[in-house]
């Protein structure tokens, strides 16, 4: 069973399906089920191993026993005998505390961030902030100055990037943005990612924040489709 982190959320130790794609590594045959587990649930999960049965384990663990529990919960009642189950201690908590302290700052007896990233719900309206591969060159031509941010790691935007764009991986673009807008009100900011699901998240969390943000539909898959087309044409 694997324990993949929720659409957005960021889990030290753990890549999403989209990460696993694009390592070269990802065998979809090994597996039996994906469960998802946001980040939240993962700490809670981390703090009950520690807490409770002191084992001193960081932010991955407490994903996969979170993701345990909640997989065991749905096959319970198709059990018609006594199973064992096992879940995998990856390593230990000392590696977390900066994560932690920006996720659960209460747990430092720290104040809470105002306007975080882990208290922001979706806009559900950001498909209106969403811009067609094929538009790109023609919405940047219009809306000047604009920074085109890829949010993907380095070896992804090494391999493909759109031309003039400017590459900061999400778990340094998260830092970054937490509680602020860190652009200039006259910019336009387009962000990019490898299908769109996560530059259309915070692009819409910028937005709350009063940034001119907007998203590449389909992300860097789409915008790469579309460049194929037009040699091919």
């Amino acid at each position: 069973i694997a324990i993949v982190p929720t659409s957005n959320h960021f889990t030290p130790g753990i890549r999403n399906l989209n990460q696993m794609w694009e390592s070269g590594l990802f065998q979809r045959n090994q597996y039996d089920a994906f469960l998802e587990i946001s980040e939240q649930d993962a700490i809670d999960g981390m703090l009950t191993l520690n807490r409770r049965c002191g084992i001193l384990c960081g932010v991955s663990a407490g994903a996969n026993y979170a993701g345990t529990i909640k997989y065991l919960k749905e096959i319970d009642e198709t059990l018609t005998e006594r199973k064992k189950a096992v879940f995998i201690v990856c390593d230990r908590m000392e590696w977390y505390i900066s994560y932690l302290k920006e996720r659960r700052p209460e747990i430092f007896s720290e104040p809470t961030k105002e306007n975080s990233l882990s208290t922001y719900k979706e806009d559900l309206n950001g498909d209106e902030y969403a811009i067609e591969p094929i538009n790109l060159e023609k919405f940047i031509d219009q809306n000047r100055p604009t920074i085109i941010l890829d949010i993907r790691s380095a070896q992804s935007f090494e391999f493909v990037s759109i031309p003039s764009s400017i590459n900061m991986p999400i778990e340094i673009f998260q830092k970054w943005i937490d509680g602020k807008n860190p652009f200039h009100e006259n910019m336009t900011v387009i962000l990019v990612c490898a299908v769109g699901e996560k530059s259309r998240y915070y692009s819409g969390y910028l937005r709350s924040h009063g940034c001119k943000s907007y998203n590449l539909s389909e992300g860097i898959m789409g915008w790469r489709d579309i460049q194929s087309a037009l040699l091919a044409a």
